[in-house]
């Protein structure tokens, strides 16, 4: 049974981690998309997305590659067992401008109750930035620092929901300006009913929580996609079999 859950869990990430569906979340949840259509957004993904591969934990996210470059550590991944990692992680070029911000995915099944996941998301947000110095930038270059975006897709809730978080900051004295920009860190939660949800109202909710969803029909699934106008070839009609086959078995 854990096996099937686990196996299920990455083809769930595989199938998010498709470009189109990116840009589809890129355009619903990231300000600097807003107004862009799908496919728009698609073009602004740098590379293919990471997925399962890059450790979280501090000392643990880069490595240093042939050339002596910091890069991210998905060499030595696959050894570290046990070890957390992000479920997607991947770049993206700022809206008219030549720099990138990076942008981590994760999925969850439920709600946790051991914590409260806001907190787990801030952890991945500083991580996220903390884990860009001698990477993105070295010593003092604080300046050179790219933004890190979290999404948190979060199944089985009540109700189609949205909530973002970034920092802010106001002057209790004085009107001094300080610069530097209060957008580095940036969290977005999405919550995704168990049911699905209406056609009309719901919008990219609907097509998130019929993907993710282990109770849904390969056809339905396939269905939604065409609805989203998201392309089902060889390949996606593959992986959506095979994870309702790991649906049933769970």
């Amino acid at each position: 049974m854990t096996e099937g859950v686990s196996e299920y869990d990455r083809e769930a990430k595989q199938l998010i981690a498709n470009r189109k569906i990116i840009g589809m979340l890129l355009a619903a949840f990231v300000d600097e998309f807003q107004g862009m259509t799908a496919e728009e957004a698609e073009a602004y993904i740098v590379e293919e997305p990471l997925i399962g591969s890059v450790p979280l934990d501090s000392g643990m996210t880069n490595t240093v590659n042939t050339e002596g470059i910091v890069i991210y550590n998905t060499e030595n991944s696959a050894h570290l067992e046990g070890e957390i990692k992000y479920d997607i992680l991947f770049r993206v070029w700022m809206r008219g401008e030549i720099s990138q911000f990076i942008i981590n995915l994760e999925i969850q099944k439920n709600m946790p109750t051991e914590y409260p996941l806001l907190n787990r998301g801030i952890f991945y947000g500083a991580r996220m930035l903390s884990s860009e110095k001698e990477r993105d930038f070295v010593k003092m270059e604080y300046g050179k620092m790219k933004r890190a975006y979290s999404i948190w897709l979060c199944m089985n809730l009540k109700e189609c929901s949205t909530y973002h978080v970034q920092l802010q900051g106001e002057n209790r004295l004085g009107t001094q300006q300080w610069e530097g920009d209060l957008g580095l860190m940036q969290l977005t939660f999405v919550g995704l009913p168990k049911t699905l949800p209406d056609k009309k109202e719901s919008g990219i909710h609907r097509l998130l929580t019929g993907i993710l969803s282990n109770k849904i029909s390969a056809e339905k699934k396939l269905e939604l996609l065409n609805e989203f106008g998201l392309q089902t070839d060889k390949d996606i009609k593959e992986r959506v079999n095979y994870m309702c086959n790991l649906g049933e078995g769970i």
